[in-house]
């Protein structure tokens, strides 16, 4: 009788859509990083030093992120200003590495993100 109730509980929680789930976990940290590696090969060209370099990305992806709701602009912001930083500091090393440094965080950002959306109403 208990499982009766909460199987269909678990159900709705679990019942995730797999093109939404691919997209944060694979597609969005691979493209925006690509992304953030683009836009600091821009900024460099231009003389930008890093920190204008980290605040600009952080503008730029919080306002692209505004999609998902005003209050999800300054989180954004926030995740790719790290997110670039981790990438500027690792590109003099390795281009793979620096894209690693800015994809793989982000992937847990986004899993926590997916996580959440399977536990709230």
């Amino acid at each position: 009788e208990v499982q009766a109730q909460v199987a269909p509980v678990l159900r709705k929680r679990f019942d995730f859509d797999a093109v939404f789930v691919a997209m944060a976990l694979v597609v969005a940290p691979m493209v925006e990083s690509i992304a953030i590696a683009i836009g600091a090969a821009m900024a460099a060209a231009r003389g930008m030093k890093a920190g204008a370099t980290v605040l600009a990305a952080g503008v730029a992806f919080g306002l692209l992120h505004a999609g998902n709701g005003v209050l999800a602009i300054v989180p954004a912001a926030l995740v790719f200003m790290v997110l670039t930083a981790s990438y500027l500091h690792w590109r003099p090393r390795s281009l793979l590495l620096a894209l690693l440094a800015a994809a793989l965080p982000h992937l847990f950002v986004n899993a926590l993100v997916v996580a959440t959306k399977a536990w709230l109403p």
